[in-house]
């Protein structure tokens, strides 16, 4: 888990994990300005560029550093891992694709 902790200020960090971070906050600050009356971010950002970027640097970058650190639980879980996982319940979606390619692959073969 913290094998990957020395990796922070790498290229791959920066793309896999901090970008996407700092979008998805750029956008969520967006849409919390939208939606949500006596929030400014926007406002709070320009007033003080040097505070608000900062916070959104901060912000994005301990974001990062979860989604590293959750990175293979995360996968798992939408894997279907664990025995009370709740998407284990679309299993059969992917037993019919396997039956069906393993079907179609007999039969190729069969015709050679």
């Amino acid at each position: 888990m913290f094998a990957n902790l020395p990796n922070l200020f790498d290229r791959n960090f920066a793309m896999a994990y901090f970008l996407p971070t700092t979008v998805f906050v750029g956008v969520l600050c967006a849409v919390a300005d939208l939606f949500v009356k006596g929030l400014n971010f926007v406002a709070y950002f320009q007033a003080d560029v040097v505070v608000g970027a900062t916070l959104l640097v901060v912000v994005s970058w301990l974001g990062s550093i979860f989604l590293l650190v959750t990175n293979s639980k995360l996968y798992q879980f939408f894997e279907g891992y664990g025995r009370w996982n709740p998407l284990r319940l679309f299993r059969f979606v992917e037993r019919t694709r396997y039956r069906k390619l393993m079907g179609t692959a007999r039969t190729s073969n069969t015709a050679k």
